[in-house]
């Protein structure tokens, strides 16, 4: 915005059912040139209109055309295993899951990620596919619990993770014979 004797005041505003100020902006200069920077609460589409008043009063206003304002991460289901799946250590894992976003679309690229205990990463892998074996038995790890992570993302970065956890018992049982007043 400029102006040959002065700018006094710029307010920015935003559609949402009315328009709604989020900027008032105290110029006192010819040109003012701003990156506006704000929190919305809500996501969807939208316009701005920005109106500069100069010193003697004139005003001008500029709407942009539609924008679309995203701040929802996507959906993340996985659909395979269940959670806390039993497996033996020679198993593979088979990993399907289900991203959704209502917003920009998805980025298509999942961060895969095995952990164990307090969330140590063991390995990564990065795919573009919702339906992955994860090489479990090639790792050669012992039993216990585990999780794999799954990451996605929009468009724009919203991100969603999603945890499943599962354990590993390759030990077989025992069997012991006990006996009872000389018999067995």
């Amino acid at each position: 915005v400029e102006d040959s004797i002065g700018i006094d005041v710029v307010e920015v505003y935003y559609w949402d059912g009315g328009w709604v100020c989020f900027g008032n902006f105290s110029v006192g200069a010819q040109e003012f040139w701003s990156r506006v920077a704000f929190d919305v609460s809500f996501a969807g589409e939208t316009g701005f209109l920005v109106v500069a008043r100069d010193f003697v009063g004139h005003v001008v206003n500029a709407t942009t055309g539609s924008v679309f304002i995203d701040t929802v991460p996507p959906s993340l289901a996985v659909l395979e295993p269940n959670n806390h799946t039993l497996i033996g250590g020679d198993e593979d894992i088979r990993l399907v899951f289900d991203v959704c976003d209502e917003g920009v679309g998805i980025n298509q690229t999942y961060n895969i990620t095995l952990l164990y205990g307090n969330y140590t990463e063991i390995c990564s892998i990065i795919t573009n596919q919702t339906n992955v074996t994860v090489p479990v038995s090639a790792l050669g790890l012992g039993d216990g619990d585990y999780w794999i992570r799954i990451h996605a993302e929009d468009l724009i970065g919203n991100p969603r993770d999603v945890d499943i956890g599962f354990t590993i018992d390759s030990t077989e049982p025992t069997l012991d014979w006990i006996l009872i007043n000389g018999f067995n």
